[in-house]
């Protein structure tokens, strides 16, 4: 709370000197309004019953989106998009953001969200709650869960979003070193073979259907003839300059891929961090991102306290989710996608409320 209130004071004096004020205070509450979310939700008193109920509709809700990401992407396709209305190029063709460099015929999975990437990010928020906390997911058929984990998977593979795959690799990595308990290693265990599997029938018909596209995809990516994947380095040089010339940031309000809507040239950056720092400044981006660390090293000292399976769970969960954002803000500047952040807060809120070690050992 502390640390929040010295970034308010950034933010606030930022305002101030803005020749901006009003497209900065659009910039101030995107990443203000989801962190004010996570301390109500994590001081409000919430039962076992309904946190069950608030991640089961989530969950439910992704599968939803699942189903039509998958269907939009493989059947449907581009002209869809266009049909109902996306946005589109000067040529009226869709961003190159929804196709993959240097491969042809294929659309990246996005549902009823702008962007692939950020289907991709919101899908993996989800997946890392459900899949260390069945208890919270529970169905009276376990079909249901592991079937809609499933289609969840499918539509986040089809999205093939690099910053999110690698993201949620070093969080299964990491949770199969601490082998959390056996129902987790048994389900991460069969996740991993799953996967194993369809890289080996990548490799056996990589000249056929959806196969091709993840091999040519594999390989442009790995040999650097791949775009997007050079794009992402160049642009860390170029903020890395930017940053150099401007320690205390090149104004609120002048970056990121929302300052689009009202500059023709502001400055991007495919780093969440370098965009912060451009926002509000170093000293500003230092008190931002210890609001994360400050609630991952509570998590931490949480989970050596509690016993109880849910809770531990749950606490791990917090700790999982705040790895994965701070890795995927490294690759993409997922800090300024406002609704995929209040999904986010709002599952740290929850996760993290007050009253969970006393209802969870109350039940």
């Amino acid at each position: 709370m502390v640390t929040f209130f010295f970034f308010l004071i950034v933010v606030v004096y930022q305002l101030l000197i803005s020749d901006i004020p009003l497209v900065a205070l659009y910039h101030a509450r995107i990443y203000i309004f989801p962190i004010i979310l996570y301390f109500v939700l994590r001081n409000t008193r919430i039962s076992l019953t309904n946190l069950k109920s608030i991640i089961r509709a989530i969950f439910v809700v992704a599968i939803l989106v699942s189903i039509y990401g998958v269907v939009q992407s493989l059947f449907l396709k581009s002209d869809f998009l266009l049909k109902i209305g996306y946005p589109t190029l000067s040529n009226g063709q869709l961003s190159h953001v929804f196709f993959l460099s240097g491969i042809s015929g294929f659309q990246r999975a996005t549902s009823t969200f702008v962007y692939p990437n950020t289907f991709a990010f919101f899908l993996g928020l989800v997946f890392l709650v459900s899949f260390f906390n069945k208890e919270l997911v529970f169905f009276k058929n376990d079909k249901i869960y592991y079937l809609g984990n499933f289609l969840i998977l499918m539509a986040l593979f089809l999205t093939f979003s690099r910053s999110v795959f690698l993201s949620l690799a070093i969080i299964l990595f990491i949770s199969k070193l601490r082998k959390i308990n056996e129902i987790s290693t048994k389900r991460l265990s069969i996740l991993m073979l799953s996967i194993s599997f369809f890289v080996l029938l990548t490799l056996l018909f990589k000249n056929v259907g959806i196969f091709k596209v993840v091999y040519d995809y594999s390989i442009r990516t790995f040999t650097l003839q791949d775009t997007s994947a050079v794009g992402h380095l160049n642009s860390y040089t170029h903020s890395l300059e930017i940053m150099k010339n401007n320690w205390f940031g090149t104004g609120l309000g002048y970056n990121g891929p929302k300052a689009l809507m009202n500059f023709s040239n502001p400055n991007l950056t495919e780093s969440s961090y370098f965009l912060m720092q451009f926002e509000v400044g170093i000293i500003g981006a230092i008190f931002y991102f210890f609001i994360y660390l400050s609630i991952l090293f509570y998590s931490f000292k949480n989970s050596k306290n509690n016993t109880h399976c849910t809770t531990r769970n749950i606490n791990l969960t917090t700790k999982y989710l705040i790895i994965f954002v701070l890795t995927s803000y490294l690759f993409l500047p997922y800090i300024q996608d406002i609704e995929t952040m209040f999904i986010f807060w709002g599952f740290l809120g929850i996760l993290d409320n007050r009253s969970n070690g006393v209802y969870t050992n109350a039940n």
